[in-house]
């Protein structure tokens, strides 16, 4: 009786280069499926790489990657990718912080406009990442004005309703909304249910003075929100150049002139004092030293401007060096010194200075 091998054979005409090729396929089927999860489908494959999405913008060689909500990676040049960040999603004003896509945003009270429908507002814009430098020119290229930064990873921007919806349906943009007027007003001056809570005072019928300050700088921006407060009724008390004016305004006024496109926040007037003790909180140094733990070690700073007086009492335990002659006009040179090197001495610790382990 003949015996026949065990092993399928081969037509005869099948050559052995490629018997080795079907060998070698058939070898890394079984590893892919050796690779894939137990019990998963090539579909849920599909599914966690679509987690992973690309937004390229060609024009300016950029490439960011985001991982699902969590992290993402930017690409300067289309090629070499950052370390992962952590998306950011919130928008953070002074009083409150809201997702804009995992909740509504706060609704502000009903205010009387002055702007048009149709024309131009303040808009938040919120990207997918840090406000690219590629993103701002798209932006501006769709016709939208860039005035400020603003937490987290947004910009304040005026535009017109069809810029608007233009920049809404950009890839690299997470989420547009208005930048309504109540969210430039100081706590305590729209006498909300919080602010009563919280022991605020309400705002006064009477007309009062307040601090404005504008979305850009320039002596006809004032001169536009000067004319308006005239025309309304109220009195402008000063014009100091730069972005900030003075006004004294009643509480229906107050209103009006918070809706105006130039205006970026107001809050009330005070007049002049120390508030050294606040830099560290308005600067952010006291949550970058107490939430994440940087305090200056290993980092040498250098100031340069005017002169320094070294016999400050907060100067005696880091002493300036004094890199050439010391300049007779003190003032200025010396607060800067002392926001970043001063120890607070002279005030009982409560004007201590920025990165408490920093050195010179």
């Amino acid at each position: 009786m003949k015996k026949t091998n065990s092993k399928r054979s081969l037509p005869g005409n099948l050559r052995p280069g490629i018997r080795t090729r079907a060998q070698a396929a058939l070898i890394v089927l079984v590893l892919f499926a050796l690779m894939c999860p137990a019990g998963q489908s090539l579909a849920a494959q599909g599914e966690e790489t679509a987690a992973t999405r690309m937004i390229a913008l060609p024009e300016a060689r950029v490439q960011v990657r985001l991982s699902g909500d969590a992290t993402y990676q930017v690409s300067l040049d289309g090629q070499r990718f950052s370390r992962e960040l952590t998306q950011r999603r919130h928008i953070r004003l002074h009083n409150l912080s809201f997702d804009p896509l995992a909740e509504d945003p706060p609704a502000p009270p009903a205010f009387t406009g002055t702007r048009e429908a149709g024309g131009d507002g303040l808009y938040l814009v919120q990207f997918v990442t840090q406000a690219l430098a590629s993103y701002q020119h798209r932006i501006r290229e769709l016709g939208g004005r860039i005035l400020v930064p603003f937490p987290d990873h947004a910009l304040v921007v005026r535009m017109d309703v069809s810029t608007y919806q233009a920049v809404e349906k950009l890839d690299f943009v997470r989420w547009v909304g208005p930048f309504h007027a109540a969210y430039k007003l100081e706590e305590g001056l729209l006498e909300t249910p919080a602010d009563t809570a919280r022991g605020l005072a309400p705002v006064s019928d009477q007309p009062r003075r307040y601090s404005i300050l504008l979305c850009e700088k320039g002596e006809s921006v004032q001169n536009r929100v000067a004319d308006r407060i005239v025309h309304l009724g109220g009195q402008v008390d000063l014009m100091a150049g730069g972005r900030r004016m003075e006004a004294t305004l009643g509480s229906d006024l107050l209103q009006e002139i918070a809706s105006l496109p130039e205006v970026l926040f107001i809050d009330r007037w005070t007049p002049a004092e120390n508030d050294m003790d606040l830099v560290r909180e308005l600067n952010g140094a006291d949550y970058l030293e107490s939430v994440e733990g940087y305090t200056g070690q290993g980092v040498h700073g250098e100031v340069l401007d005017d002169g320094v007086r070294e016999s400050h009492l907060d100067f005696q335990a880091n002493l300036p060096l004094i890199h050439n002659s010391n300049s007779s006009d003190r003032d200025h040179g010396t607060s800067v010194y002392g926001i970043l090197f001063g120890d607070g001495a002279s005030a009982e610790k409560h004007a201590s200075f920025t990165w408490p382990a920093t050195r010179l």
